[in-house]
């Protein structure tokens, strides 16, 4: 994920500009290892580092709980969606149960529950480190 990190951060830092739908599947793989970061179609330009944003596009169950509440977010939202994506491919499914309440019950989960976390027994402390971040 070192290169997905470094995607980000030139997106957020060099472009300003927050992708707002990081998830598995917008994370392609090149025959080398090295990972691309595809489908712009959302992302969206702040004015600096500070701004905000306000809309509500993208994935719901990669968002960030502030997108879900529909209040103002930054580069941080992406970072959210990467972590819940590294989870996911660590831990083999996505880390909210999506069977009860429908999409409803997640956006609740996401909002209220504490965040995902990897059992830390499976897994190294960086990584568990990581996605706690």
């Amino acid at each position: 994920m070192g290169g997905v990190l470094q995607g980000l951060q030139y997106l957020h830092c060099q472009r300003k500009v927050v992708h707002r739908d990081i998830k598995p599947g917008n994370i392609l793989m090149k025959l080398n290892g090295e990972p691309k970061i595809t489908d712009f179609g959302i992302s969206a330009e702040l004015g600096g580092t500070q701004g905000l944003l306000d809309s509500f596009k993208g994935t719901m169950c990669y968002m960030s709980p502030e997108r879900i509440q529909n209040l103002d977010y930054n580069f941080s939202a992406d970072i959210w969606s990467l972590g819940l994506t590294v989870l996911e491919c660590g831990v083999g499914k996505y880390p909210y149960d999506q069977l009860d309440g429908g999409p409803l019950g997640l956006m609740m989960q996401i909002t209220q529950d504490d965040p995902p976390i990897p059992p830390s027994a499976d897994f190294p402390p960086a990584f568990c480190d990581f996605i706690q971040l």
